[in-house]
């Protein structure tokens, strides 16, 4: 069943508390917000990707970055390695995503690599 389907059924039930144009409404409403969500997702998701193009970024290592706030290719190629260092490993150890730190000179081939490729998406 599709969405769509499922909406207009779960507002049909309680349509004899509303006359027609005011369920439309709702409807409209809720179908709006639902959209909505998934952009922010589909968003998020095109964001990871685009991370995960930098030579050797994982999901892990994607999530990181998203969470950092430097969430594209071009935000990694913009950042100062010493800032995005020391942010990376602090968030290594407050969510105790594995044991040791990144490096430095790791943080600034990252940068470097993020430079090299083409901006294809545009947010």
């Amino acid at each position: 069943m599709s969405l769509c389907c499922a909406l207009r059924k779960s507002l049909n039930v309680s349509a004899k508390l509303l006359n027609f144009s005011n369920m439309h409404n709702i409807f409209f409403i809720i179908y709006y917000d639902y959209l909505t969500e998934q952009r922010v997702d589909i968003l998020e998701l095109t964001k990871l990707t685009d991370l995960s193009r930098i030579k050797w970024v994982g999901v892990t290592y994607a999530r990181m970055l998203y969470d950092l706030g430097v969430d594209n290719v071009e935000k990694v190629s913009k950042s100062d390695p010493k800032d995005l260092h020391t942010r990376i490993n602090l968030i290594i150890k407050e969510k105790n995503i594995f044991k040791g730190a990144i490096g430095l000179n790791d943080v600034k081939i990252l940068i470097e690599s993020a430079s090299e490729l083409p901006l294809d998406i545009e947010f």
